[in-house]
């Protein structure tokens, strides 16, 4: 997903390591699905 790829170029660009990253999207995991259950929040751009 094209939001996926924004947030993961921000990360980098911020100096997050890969376990950085994944730990704060875990962290964050049940709100995504929230967001994606919304209309249109699942789709592609």
């Amino acid at each position: 997903v094209l939001e996926e790829e924004e947030v993961r170029q921000m990360a980098t660009e911020l100096g997050f390591e890969h376990a950085e990253y994944t730990r704060a999207r875990a962290a964050f995991r049940e709100q995504r699905e929230v967001l994606r259950q919304l209309p249109g929040g699942g789709r592609q751009r």
